[in-house]
């Protein structure tokens, strides 16, 4: 069978995709094949960008990118987040581009940010990873604070697809339809004893506290409290 171009990863990543939680395509910085053929391979994409002019005409490059292969190729591909990188709060335009992310896509933007720094620039010179050069720099320690916030937002969001597919049972008396009534072997409340008329209004509050007490039952409560009522009236 003839496999287009931009499914040769998709097909050789099914494979071995059940046997880990999470896999990283790490993509050229340009709209090519290679970006093509992970962006359908992949559930979501993750977007680190500066916070910078150009970078945001290229976010709405890689936006309209991922619109076109959701429509034609891989419906379930959705945007992750969108990451910070060589963040200086110094930069009156950096915080100006942070402003408008947040602004034009809430939530999806990450809360942590990754500073510009000497450590995180000079690692690939020594041929190791960030956290092997210096796990100890702020870029380093960046980076895992974001891998913190991600698992963060899987739990959050498996929590809530658990929580929409347990059905919720209904509580007797709080839905709509007919209160229940008191029928046989179900405890009623006590007769009040009758009060003497010559009790007077004294005897009928006492007598209707009582009943109050005794409202809190169905049915049972009501009736206690209307005899009563009757009796305590003055001759």
């Amino acid at each position: 069978m003839t496999v287009g171009r931009e499914l040769r990863l998709r097909q050789a990543l099914k494979p071995v995709r059940d046997q880990y939680d999470v896999i990283l395509i790490d993509c050229p910085p340009a709209l090519n094949m290679l970006t093509v053929n992970a962006l359908v391979a992949a559930d979501s994409v993750l977007v680190p960008m500066q916070c910078e002019y150009y970078a945001l005409e290229g976010l709405s490059a890689l936006v309209g990118t991922i619109e076109q292969i959701r429509a034609s190729v891989n419906p379930d591909l959705e945007i992750e987040g969108l990451l910070r990188t060589m963040f200086d709060p110094r930069n009156n335009l950096s915080n100006e581009v942070s402003a408008q992310l947040l602004q034009h896509f809430g939530d999806k933007v990450f809360r942590t940010i990754i500073p510009r720094n000497v450590r995180l620039a000079e690692a690939p010179s020594f041929g190791k990873p960030a956290l092997l050069h210096d796990k100890d720099s702020r870029g380093a320690l960046a980076y895992l604070a974001l891998a913190g916030e991600m698992i963060r937002r899987e739990e959050e969001e498996a929590q809530q697809a658990a929580a929409a597919a347990t059905p919720v049972a209904p509580v007797a008396g709080n839905g709509p339809g007919p209160k229940p009534v008191n029928g046989p072997g179900t405890a009623t409340a006590p007769t009040a004893a009758p009060v003497p008329a010559q009790a007077g209004p004294a005897g009928a509050a006492g007598a209707e506290d009582d009943a109050g007490a005794n409202g809190s039952r169905v049915e049972g409560g009501d009736a206690a409290a209307a005899g009563s009522g009757g009796a305590a009236t003055p001759a």
